[in-house]
């Protein structure tokens, strides 16, 4: 069975539990809809190879495609990697929408550098957002996801919400982002959970 059949492939992970709680001791499910075939096929064999055990869901091109592949899946995901740019020109609000509707977790994984792009990407819905540049950074997004840890911030979004024009950040939330800035982002995204998140901040 391989990822060119378009069929689940069975990626397991060994390591130890750092920060995963116990709904992670099954296999997480995740898929990607994304343009961009190698990337999607690269994404879902390089999934990361430590702490967690994971399965690699299906790939699709837009939401829709991937609403009926997964449905046709004996396992349905648990999580959706979603590029904020598709080719079918769909709006990301609605495509996050449709997925959360549906019951998945989304995490937005997209190459947009512009920052007030990236701050648009605050309060549509997302349970959290990475920049394709930062790679190394998405095992921790999908643990904190899958552990309901919904304040969780990448260092890149970070500096972004930091460096907005009118932040409306209380200096508590100010604090824990210049923590995560600093690399000491374990345990952060909980505590700016506790201080109400980032994401409410566009709302």
């Amino acid at each position: 069975m391989s990822l060119d059949d378009g069929l689940p492939l069975i990626v397991t992970v060994t390591g130890h539990d750092r920060g995963i709680s116990e709904k992670t001791a099954k296999q997480l499910v995740v898929s990607i809809v994304d343009d961009h075939p190698d990337f999607r096929h690269g994404v879902l064999a390089r999934l990361p190879r430590t702490n967690s055990s994971c399965a690699a869901g299906v790939m699709a091109t837009t939401v829709q495609e991937f609403l009926t592949l997964d449905a046709a899946e004996p396992r349905r995901s648990d999580v959706v990697l979603l590029d904020l740019h598709l080719q079918d020109q769909s709006a990301p609000v609605q495509n996050i929408a449709r997925l959360k509707g549906g019951g998945y977790s989304v995490v937005i994984y997209t190459a947009e550098e512009r920052p007030e792009r990236l701050l648009g990407t605050l309060g549509v819905g997302a349970h959290a957002v990475v920049r394709k540049d930062e790679a190394e950074r998405l095992e921790e997004a999908l643990i904190a996801v899958v552990n309901g840890d919904h304040g969780w911030v990448s260092p890149l979004m970070a500096s972004v919400v930091l460096a907005a024009p009118v932040p409306r950040l209380s200096s508590a939330q100010a604090e824990v982002l210049h923590l995560i800035l600093r690399g000491g982002s374990r345990g952060a995204g909980g505590a700016l959970a506790e201080l109400g998140g980032v994401w409410p901040l566009w709302f």
